[in-house]
């Protein structure tokens, strides 16, 4: 009953947001300029302009125009794209699953590897693999995606040969051509959310291994790999949990450098394509997109907390 009522809860406050959120984005690519002059074009007469601006309803208000493309979004029409003339929710679909894809082999390669690394690391602070290992944790929050893009094309594509240096192979064309060509972009792409858990993970690992429960379950001479594996290292991951909810908007910004970089047709393209040609009804949706993506992780990230911890769930 509880359960039911926090979605509830959120599933309001998620619409209130999207509606805030949609609206603003709504008025600020007005803001910026004319879209009348963006969809006619650069060589475009006073003439040809004016005709845009009645075509496309621009001469009407601009709260009235908003309510319009509301409406129609309600029922899943995001619009027509000014510049390539075809329906928005049909662009998003053909990129997305492109994006997913990358994104989630990004977050599934940081989170084992940041499990694995962290928890080794927690148990033995300040040795040397601790060291070595906050050290390439820095690094890897500190280096720009779309750098160690170019420089892993350059080793692994350019010098080496191993694996292709841009492009895209859908899954259905073979799990070993798909991997090869996700494997540069998805380790661009999650060295960054590695380096943060790493992080994470070991200073909640050193607490964990410092607090009274593990003393005890020592005193009742449980061996030390049930000690680790099913109390301390269940407890240290609570906040990894937290921390992977508020990467999802660094996922979302590193995914559209990555996908330049590696000539990839996801929403990152996408994206860039719509601001650079003012194609507002792509950009609004692609908005719309970005921020609900952000709010049903957070959904997740709560029931996901709320089952590693039974307390918290049932504190709620």
């Amino acid at each position: 009953m509880l359960r039911a009522r926090a979605i509830g809860t959120w599933l309001l406050s998620s619409a209130a947001t999207l509606l805030l959120i949609s609206f603003g984005s709504f008025a600020l690519l007005y803001l910026v300029g004319d879209p009348a002059t963006a969809v006619a074009g650069s060589q475009a007469t006073l003439e040809d302009i004016e005709r845009v601006r009645q075509e496309f309803g621009f001469d009407r208000p601009l709260f009235e125009q908003y309510l319009d493309w509301l409406g129609s979004a309600l029922t899943g029409d995001l619009g027509v794209s000014y510049t390539l003339r075809r329906p928005v929710i049909a662009m998003i679909g053909e990129s997305l699953p492109i994006t997913i894809s990358l994104s989630l082999t990004a977050l599934v390669f940081a989170t084992v590897v940041a499990t694995a690394v962290g928890v080794v690391a927690g148990l033995r602070p300040e040795g040397r693999f601790d060291r070595f290992l906050t050290t390439g944790a820095v690094l890897g929050i500190a280096i720009p995606n779309f750098l160690l893009g170019m420089v892993l094309v350059a080793i692994f594509a350019v010098w080496l040969g191993w694996l292709p240096a841009t492009g895209y192979r859908p899954f259905s064309a073979g799990p070993l051509e798909w991997a090869r060509f996700m494997l540069l972009p998805a380790v661009t792409l999650g060295v960054g959310l590695l380096a943060q858990q790493v992080r994470t993970l070991r200073s909640s690992m050193i607490k964990e291994m410092d607090s009274g429960y593990v003393r005890t379950a020592r005193a009742k001479h449980l061996s030390e790999p049930v000690i680790v594996i099913k109390h301390a290292a269940r407890n240290a991951l609570l906040p990894i949990v937290t921390v992977i909810g508020l990467q999802m908007s660094r996922v979302i910004t590193g995914a559209i450098l990555v996908e330049q970089v590696f000539a990839i047709p996801g929403i990152g393209q996408l994206t860039v394509r719509a601001v650079a040609g003012r194609d507002l009804p792509v950009v609004q949706g692609l908005v719309v997109l970005f921020a609900a993506t952000i709010l049903l992780a957070n959904l997740l990230v709560d029931l996901t907390y709320g089952w590693l911890n039974p307390s918290t769930r049932r504190a709620r």
